[in-house]
């Protein structure tokens, strides 16, 4: 499929696109549900079940976590469907593709909602016990400054090294990666209650893997590790059973306990949709990764994400204005077609991955299930 009818600039777009192949699949007899959850008239989640609409086994690929990121999400989505999905015509598995989970960050091109909150730092358990970050409550005016500029990205850079010095380089990304809850026009920030995508993935978790037994998981989104690489994150527990699961189903060497870029240790996150479909669904099993395909180093991404922010809160139309938001577009989904390329080849592989892991964990369970006389005719071949 070519790159430019897989990639959109527009959430419109990308939403009609992904609506239509959708379509194409029903008019292939491939079975496929339909659900759209309406932010508002012209913004929505929407919600393809694709495969058994029974099936005790499902995948779920969301996109648009993190809004602006979702380009690239609905572009492996779109990839995957035109595709075909010829699995879904026998295997005894479900597919759920999420998109545009969080549809105001999509259209508005931010990676967050109206609100300003990160919404994987939104999915908390107790909202009356919010944490407390006090080495983000230090920075914070220096990451989030009135004014951008050459010089105020700098001093929030000459300021990270004086508590790298004193925290140590571990304690201070953790920090500034992990969430907070306290500043609200701050970056990173989980907010003090649910947001509207928070409640509706919640209403789509019941409504469509209420009865899954297995579930495995992709969440797509940009901007971490190798351009054009995809960079793996699996938040389970690095001796649990999940977490080998991954790396049996996507590699060793991809799903590694370093668990963050550059082999600094990962960041002790709050409120992830990883850990709210793990903890919400009724599954026995489960098995998921975060997918970051990488654009652009990591200072560069991290002031991209600064600026994101102050962008948030900048309402005028000026010509910087304009260049600074094209700027920020090209960090998250950039424009080179060796780019666009590379991870719509890598996604497909990941997804085959996906559906090969769903498949062995498929059989084996109606292994497990047979009774034994069933069992016993399969070992002699009648």
């Amino acid at each position: 499929m070519p790159l430019q009818h897989l990639f959109s600039d527009r959430y419109e777009i990308s939403r009609q696109k992904f609506l239509e192949a959708g379509d194409a699949l029903r008019k292939a007899g491939i079975h496929t549900a339909h659900v759209s959850y309406h932010y508002e008239e012209s913004l929505a989640c929407d919600v393809l079940h694709i495969g058994d609409p029974g099936a005790e086994t499902i995948g779920v690929v969301v996109s648009g976590t993190h809004g602006i990121e979702g380009f690239c999400g609905s572009a492996v989505q779109l990839n995957w469907l035109r595709g075909g999905m010829s699995f879904a015509r026998s295997s005894n598995i479900g597919i759920l593709l999420i998109h545009a989970i969080n549809p105001w960050g999509f259209a508005n091109l931010h990676r967050t909602t109206v609100e300003n909150i990160d919404l994987n730092r939104n999915f908390m358990n107790d909202w009356s016990n919010l944490p407390k970050n006090d080495i983000y409550a230090q920075l914070h005016e220096y990451l989030c400054p009135k004014q951008w500029s050459g010089r105020t990205r700098s001093k929030f850079w000459e300021e990270a090294e004086k508590y790298k010095s004193k925290y140590g380089e571990g304690a201070l990304w953790d920090a500034l990666g992990r969430g907070q809850y306290e500043f609200q026009d701050g970056l990173f920030y989980g907010g003090t209650g649910p947001t509207w995508s928070n409640t509706v993935f919640g209403s789509i978790v019941q409504r469509h893997a209420s009865r899954a037994e297995r579930i495995g998981l992709i969440d797509i989104h940009t901007g971490i590790g190798e351009r054009g690489r995809a960079f793996f994150l699996c938040f389970n527990d690095y001796q649990s059973r999940e977490f080998r699961r991954a790396q049996s189903w996507w590699g060793e060497a991809n799903v590694s306990i370093s668990g963050g870029p550059g082999n600094r240790p990962r960041p002790s996150y709050r409120g992830l949709l990883f850990n709210a479909l793990r903890e919400t669904a009724t599954a026995r099993e489960f098995c998921g990764v975060v997918i970051e395909f990488g654009t652009k180093p990591p200072h560069e991404m991290f002031d991209a994400l600064r600026l994101d922010r102050w962008l948030h809160f900048r309402k005028e139309s000026s010509e910087k204005s304009r260049l600074l938001r094209e700027g920020l577009f090209d960090s998250f989904c950039p424009a080179d077609h060796a780019w666009r390329r590379d991870v719509v080849q890598t996604s497909e592989a990941i997804l085959e991955q996906l559906v090969s892991g769903l498949e062995d964990w498929q059989r084996s369970s109606a292994f497990r299930a047979a009774p034994p006389s069933d069992i016993s005719r399969s070992h002699d071949g009648t």
